[in-house]
């Protein structure tokens, strides 16, 4: 049986991951969980494998929400399933909760750069390269059945 998706999305490099920490770390509340690494492509056990598996791409950087449960950043580049593709910077009790954020400002524009792919259940973010080249073969399958 394959493993379960757990969600597909944009997961940052180190340098992107950096940057977002060095911009705004310091301004989040301190209680917080800072999260920062990925933009979810899309959630759950239902979530389509992407075509571009392990492919770079580059994330614009267009506004900063905030809420009182999270700290997003509203971005462009890649399609998402999510109402507003976004980034969770951080959070007070649940990740999820940057989905409800309505407050948004335009920020300075920058941008980062990240690998499409899938966090599994119970699997670690980090996939390797032999990892992210099995799904791409497995997409490239099940692409080929279908045509």
């Amino acid at each position: 049986m394959p493993p379960k998706i757990n969600y597909t999305g944009v997961f940052l490099d180190d340098s992107s991951k950096k940057t977002l920490h060095d911009k705004f770390g310091n301004q989040v509340p301190s209680d917080w969980t800072w999260s920062g690494d990925h933009m979810t492509i899309e959630f759950g056990k239902n979530a389509e494998l992407p075509k571009e598996i392990g492919t770079v791409v580059t994330l614009t950087v267009t506004h900063l929400g905030k809420s009182n449960d999270a700290w997003a950043l509203k971005v462009a580049g890649y399609e998402s399933k999510k109402a507003t593709p976004h980034i969770t910077l951080a959070y007070r009790v649940n990740p999820k909760n940057s989905n409800d954020i309505t407050d948004w400002k335009d920020t300075e524009q920058f941008t980062l750069t990240g690998n499409v792919g899938i966090l599994y259940h119970g699997a670690r973010r980090k996939k390797t390269r032999r990892a992210v080249n099995k799904l791409k073969n497995r997409l490239r399958k099940r692409m080929s059945r279908r045509a």
